[in-house]
């Protein structure tokens, strides 16, 4: 889905994404022929924040935002990046944590890193479920129709 933002002098974003569409139906008399944005426009890249998988390799006690940023005279796109949570935000996070359920009395709370724990770890060969009654992992066999 192609988007438009709208930059002030200095290339800069302003505003949000258009999506183009909605661009040319609110704007019919701005020319976006040979692929070039209109004057005061740049083409804006939006980048799927599940392909970044930061969330997985976030230090702890961080977040994820979200900025624009130019990569060049005519394109914007998204930056993902971690940012610090604030002592208020941690101590609501491990507030929440202490106050969840734990999903299977066989599991411990690792309260560092805010998990539950089951008493052996996950296989990684494939999917699994947890079987409280054995303590044991089973496979999820999938069967083709």
């Amino acid at each position: 889905m192609k988007c438009i933002i709208q930059v002030d002098e200095s290339g800069n974003p302003i505003e949000h994404p258009i999506v183009l569409d909605n661009f040319v139906e609110a704007f019919p008399d701005l020319d976006i022929s040979n692929d070039t944005p209109p004057q005061g426009y740049a083409w804006f890249i939006r980048k799927n924040r599940q392909d970044i998988n930061l969330s997985i390799l976030a230090p702890k006690n961080h977040k994820i935002a979200c900025r624009y940023t130019r990569v060049s005279d005519t394109t914007i796109e998204d930056e993902f990046y971690y940012v610090p949570l604030t002592q208020e935000e941690i101590t609501k996070l491990d507030e929440d944590f202490r106050a969840s359920s734990c999903p299977f009395a066989s599991w411990t709370a690792d309260y560092d890193n805010r998990v539950w724990v089951a008493p052996s770890p996950m296989p990684t060969d494939g999917n699994y479920y947890w079987n409280e009654p054995t303590l044991t992992w089973i496979k999820i066999e999938v069967s083709a129709p």
